[in-house]
């Protein structure tokens, strides 16, 4: 709908899990991305419009590096700071800060890419969804995947859900085992 913003993209994690692998995380990054990408390829320049979406891209990036370790610069390690916001620069050195600025930026940079690279690729499906907005100003996911003439993907089905292990450790291993206490008893 129309107000204040000329645009926006409402995204859904795929599903309630707390644990997004690397690869998710970077989707997340080039699709927050694809806005100011289109504007490039369409118009070879880029507006105003995507600031909310450049801060959550430099939000997650930024949580990629200091919290959850994946940087292969600075490897696997945590490095906010207890009860704090975050922000590494208020307890690092500034060459410290320097390294994080430029893993967050290397991250950027190549899901920047690689939305410039897919939207080039695929520039008649964008100009499709162009047009499809123009003439109904919203589009749900269905009319998305009709516009850019991409078939629906299929259902997700339910996650498998391992049974629970006995708490007790001798319970544990003969459950491991495929036994039961009254089964070798």
């Amino acid at each position: 709908p129309r107000g204040l913003s000329l645009g926006s993209t409402y995204s859904q994690p795929i599903d309630d899990r707390y644990n997004y692998p690397e690869s998710y995380l970077r989707g997340r990054i080039t699709a927050a991305l694809g806005g100011r990408a289109a504007e490039e390829v369409a118009y070879g320049q880029v507006t105003t419009g995507a600031e909310s979406d450049l801060q959550q891209v430099n939000q997650v990036a930024r949580s990629m590096v200091v919290r959850w370790g994946m940087s292969p610069r600075l490897g696997p390690i945590n490095i906010t700071q207890p009860g704090g916001d975050g922000d590494p620069t208020t307890h690092f050195s500034e060459e410290t800060a320097k390294l994080l600025d430029e893993e967050v930026r290397r991250i950027v940079d190549e899901c920047h890419k690689e939305a410039v690279r897919l939207l080039t690729e695929n520039r008649p499906r964008l100009d499709r969804l162009a047009e499809a907005v123009l003439k109904q100003d919203t589009l749900d996911r269905d009319e998305i995947y009709a516009a850019a003439g991409i078939p629906k993907p299929p259902e997700r089905t339910a996650p498998v859900i391992a049974p629970p292990l006995p708490p007790n450790g001798a319970q544990r291993e003969e459950a491991l085992a495929g036994t039961s206490p009254a089964e070798t008893s």
